[in-house]
């Protein structure tokens, strides 16, 4: 009995390590860091011999926070199909430099302009494969008074530059993630071996515009500046050695086509296959196999969310007082490394100019929202929504509306180690949904799976439901994935007419009578509608005694500037 027992127990180790052994050998398969070597698999006795590095793409991993910072340039991208050709047909070569652009920089927007008409065929639908992965690729014709012709294209890119800034692109050119470093220059430039311009890097207005010689094919001219000190190289495909570890682009072929990477015997072929498809291709004798490159899809990669907190606002406003007192409840009670303004830097006050040179405080360029998926952005707040998903899912962090003043501190939920923290609305839009989620408050860590999931259902946006993208829609997301969000009803207490709703009072969905509740015992306070009278002025606030009055007063309180007044 005692030998059974025995080899039994052996028995059982011996499968624990051998899953162990298959668990290992999987992640190390899914290993970020770059690696030439060979791996013997126990199962088939053959050695996968990796002929090339492996290249890890910024959209796979959460992005570098401190490049909200760093970054001159404009995070949007142009391409222009415009020449003596009235029909462009959009083929697979248009969709890796695209699809390069989107998996290394995110932008804020990719945006496709055309002269005549783009077309696509039962083989060549490759724009509206890019039409469902990118949310924020807007195709658009150009306005009637560009003449069609073979310099169009480059002197509408150069056009676009000097009013709006961000980066032209060739539409040949496949980008990698070493060209993220010209976005923090005011100005530079990516050529080919024969020095005709690939790629423009600008600021609005940027002097050295002025420079580029309008062809067909771009140049430089300008015969003060250092060429080589704003320009890097651009390989060309299958004439010059693509390195992953210093190629900033490459110019591709216009007859490529997917089963032309399929062997992938070139580490440009092996870059490309892994844009193409999100894996890379991996030689076993004369048979190519391809292993995911996904195999990060539920990995957490931060402990926690970041201590970090984004607002949003586009079009001109003056600060109130009001938000005056939401960013100091921000600065001095939950105590953030950086305060994020993602805004068209419209932002303006006496109450702005007290805080703007706060080092905390990093104002962030960014458009207004036009599209998404496609789809027309027809309400300001739903510019706010698109914005939120986006910098949430790459970055992580906490965001606010600005109408929100927080309580206490939120250190217990960013450490608490969920994904993404949210909790329910006070009311429901219509009677057919059981509840809905209020994202004026959320957290998340970078590239939450909730956040993710929100983002991707964008593509079924509603251009005239003023309630379903942002607060029905999350809640049914929420449904189908509840373990992807944790619901804390003491995250925010909103408040409706100045009357106050705790989502965790029995009756809190009776929005005309207020509920009773301990304001010091929640983390934030929403004032959907209106802003408190209270809040007009620091004079109004410190005279009236009512609880918004307290709140405020709380606030004040904890700011290291409560004696210097802003009247």
């Amino acid at each position: 009995m005692k030998k059974i027992h025995g080899t039994l127990w052996l028995l059982l180790i011996g499968i624990v390590l051998y899953t162990c052994l298959q668990i290992y050998l999987i992640g190390s398969l899914c290993s970020t860091y770059d690696f030439i070597g060979k791996f013997q698999r126990s199962d088939t006795i053959q050695r996968l011999e990796y002929k090339f590095a492996v290249y890890k793409f910024p959209d796979s991993i959460p992005r570098d926070v401190s490049e909200l910072e760093r970054r001159k340039i404009p995070n949007i991208f142009y391409y222009v199909f415009c020449s003596s050709v009235r029909n462009h047909t959009f083929t697979f070569h248009h969709y890796l430099s695209v699809i390069s652009v989107w998996r290394n920089f995110e932008p804020d927007s990719i945006e496709i302009n055309y002269k005549g008409a783009i077309t696509q065929d039962k083989y060549n639908i490759w724009l509206d494969e890019l039409k469902l992965k990118i949310p924020s690729l807007i195709v658009k014709e150009m306005p009637d008074y560009w003449m069609m012709n073979d310099g169009c294209a480059s002197s509408y890119g150069i056009a676009v530059l000097r009013d709006r800034g961000g980066v032209f692109v060739s539409s040949d050119v496949v980008l990698t993630k070493h060209s993220l470093s010209h976005m923090d220059i005011p100005f530079s430039l990516i050529v080919d071996y024969n020095n005709n311009i690939k790629v423009v890097f600008s600021t609005p207005q940027h002097s050295d515009l002025n420079y580029i010689k309008i062809t067909s094919s771009l140049r430089y001219v300008n015969s003060k500046q250092n060429f080589s000190s704003i320009a890097n190289k651009c390989y060309e495909y299958r004439k010059n050695v693509f390195e992953y570890s210093r190629s900033h682009c490459m110019v591709v072929i216009s007859n490529l086509l997917p089963k032309d990477l399929f062997a992938a015997t070139t580490s440009q072929d092996n870059y490309l296959y892994h844009l193409y498809t999100g894996k890379r291709t991996v030689r076993m004798g004369n048979d190519t196999h391809a292993i995911s490159g996904n195999c990060d899809v539920d990995v957490q990669y931060a402990k926690h969310i970041p201590k970090i907190v984004h607002y949003i606002w586009f079009h001109a406003v003056k600060l109130t007082y009001a938000m005056y007192l939401s960013l100091i409840s921000t600065l001095y009670i939950v105590k953030p490394d950086k305060i994020y303004i993602h805004s068209d830097l419209h932002i303006h006050g006496d109450y702005w100019e007290k805080l703007k040179n706060n080092p905390k405080i990093i104002l962030v360029y960014r458009e207004t929202p036009r599209t998404i998926f496609g789809h027309m952005v027809k309400y300001s707040t739903h510019g706010s929504d698109i914005v939120r998903a986006d910098i949430l899912f790459k970055y992580g962090g906490v965001y606010l509306d600005w109408d929100v003043i927080w309580l206490k501190s939120i250190d217990d939920l960013l450490t608490s180690g969920f994904p993404a923290i949210a909790n329910y609305d006070h009311m429901v839009a219509t009677v057919t949904f059981p509840s809905q989620i209020n994202l004026g408050v959320a957290m998340a860590k970078p590239r939450s799976k909730f956040i993710q999931k929100w983002q991707e259902a964008f593509v079924n946006y509603k251009t005239d439901d003023f309630y379903y993208n942002a607060l029905q829609l999350p809640y049914q997301i929420f449904e189908r994935n509840p373990e992807l969000l944790h619901i804390e009803d003491k995250l925010q207490v909103m408040c409706f007419r100045l009357k106050c709703h705790p989502i965790f009072h029995k009756d809190h969905r009776d929005w005309t009578r207020k509920q009773p509740f301990d304001w010091h015992h929640v983390y934030s306070i929403h004032f959907t509608y209106p802003d408190p009278p209270e809040f007009k002025s620091e004079s109004v606030l410190l005279k009236s005694t009512v609880m918004f009055a307290d709140i405020g007063r709380h606030v004040l309180s904890h700011s290291p500037d409560k004696d210097d007044k802003v009247l």
